[in-house]
């Protein structure tokens, strides 16, 4: 549909194939009706439908026409007042003509191609994590079918070699009791697995007192040796991930984030990924306000409820980031957990800490936007956490913090990526681990 200002229908609603010859043919329509009304000014709206508005959005701006889009929430708010109970296509682009005229049409930042790579990394990463642990469910429950309580008896199946390959190999109580605690270690050192002499007396332990198995049993240990292959491919892929997040990081000043304990390299790419350039924001409240770390309100005459739940309506994927930071923060930096602490004295919401925690988005936009490097706040300037419950040197890895002296002052900064001084190989080598060159 096209329509002047007024809102008078110029082109009537016309349904639009999305290929190259019904995107031409429409722009053609456009371009009739703008020559043969006398449009000056023109510009096109597309509601936002996840990725599908895509296609035409690509089109209209590579036909030279200033592309704004609308929120979904927006169309509905102003279909609702002029058709009340009404929902059609039509009703849709009325009301979206009518957010445009008054301002909601929004023109969008152009994507660095850094940054939506970076998204696109971390997302798939989380993507791997939750499926994973999809996984790890489904294997608990046929472990359980033909090895009832193996699970239970040990803290985390998953965290032994030695307990998972009892199960894949051996797989019942009886054949575990048949082969005793001398002839585990045997089996296990012709399959290259190391042995633990204390968890083995415990699954013998096990075995002897393990109640009957569910049938079928073999098909139930097919199913659990099918899923932990899948499990270990998606471990490989994270990792491999993780290895791809660490480059494309550390071509962005978040990776001055690594400087402050509890932000990892997963964390800190969720949300450089999900926050941008951080010369999108004006000031480090902005990125709150984006996140929807805010609380609701309700003020009518002498009513005013300030203090009401988050805001619904905020970019989800930013605050998941930022409020697993906050989590992490709590957890393993002490300014932050003394600061937990004390709100926590005071009877204070263990989601209202995290918030508070996560709100606090100052630590990313003063190191981030260049503005000022930030402390180390104790962590050794030679390690970072990297995610993957590794320790590597951060003078070997891609890059290394350099405080070098302004003009007329003493003040550090500067950055300095894929350096490796020889303190730091020699600190590698006394340690026992080889740099990444």
């Amino acid at each position: 549909m096209m329509a002047d200002f007024y809102g008078r229908v110029l082109v009537e609603p016309t349904t639009v194939d999305h290929d190259q010859a019904g995107f031409e043919a429409a722009l053609q329509k456009v371009r009739d009706a703008t020559t043969r009304h006398g449009i000056k000014d023109l510009i096109a709206v597309v509601e936002r439908t996840g990725r599908y508005h895509g296609p035409i959005h690509r089109a209209l701006a590579k036909a030279g026409i200033e592309v704004r889009v609308v929120h979904p929430y927006i169309t509905k708010q102003y279909r609702q007042p002029a058709d009340p109970g009404y929902k059609t296509d039509d009703t849709d682009l009325s009301a979206i003509h009518r957010a445009a005229v008054n301002g909601f049409g929004l023109l969008e930042h152009e994507p660095e191609p850094i940054f939506v790579e970076l998204q696109l990394l971390a997302r798939h990463r989380r993507l791997l994590v939750e499926k994973n642990v999809v996984l790890r469910q489904q294997m608990l429950e046929h472990l359980q079918s033909y090895m009832p309580g193996y699970s239970r008896y040990f803290m985390d199946v998953f965290d032994s070699e030695l307990l998972l390959w009892v199960a894949k190999n051996i797989g019942s109580a009886a054949q575990i009791v048949e082969v005793g605690i001398e002839g585990l270690p045997q089996q296990l050192r012709k399959a290259n697995t190391a042995t633990h002499k204390p968890t083995l007396q415990k699954i013998v332990a096990w075995a002897r007192s393990a109640p009957s198995a569910e049938e079928p049993a073999a098909l139930h240990r097919r199913f659990f040796i099918d899923l932990d292959a899948d499990r270990l491919a998606k471990l490989q892929h994270i990792r491999a991930i993780e290895s791809e997040l660490v480059g494309v990081l550390c071509q962005t000043r978040y990776v001055l984030l690594l400087g402050i304990p509890g932000i990892n390299v997963v964390s800190a790419a969720e949300v450089a990924g999900e926050m941008g350039p951080i010369k999108n924001y004006i000031k480090a409240r902005s990125i709150s306000a984006r996140a929807g770390l805010y609380p609701s309100r309700y003020q009518s005459d002498q009513v005013d409820r300030c203090d009401g739940l988050l805001v619904r309506h905020a970019n989800r994927d930013l605050r998941q980031a930022i409020l697993i930071i906050a989590d992490n923060l709590i957890r393993c930096n002490d300014h932050f957990g003394v600061l937990a602490q004390g709100w926590r004295s005071k009877n204070v919401d263990a989601r209202d800490i995290r918030v508070r925690v996560g709100g606090n988005a100052r630590c990313a936009n003063q190191p981030a936007s260049g503005k000022q490097v930030i402390g180390w706040l104790g962590q050794p300037l030679s390690s970072i956490s990297l995610g993957a419950g590794q320790r590597w040197f951060l003078g070997g890895l891609v890059f290394e913090p350099v405080f070098r002296p302004r003009l007329g002052g003493r003040r550090p900064n500067g950055l300095v990526a894929g350096w490796v001084p020889r303190s730091f190989r020699a600190e590698c080598a006394a340690r026992g681990r080889r740099p990444i060159q």
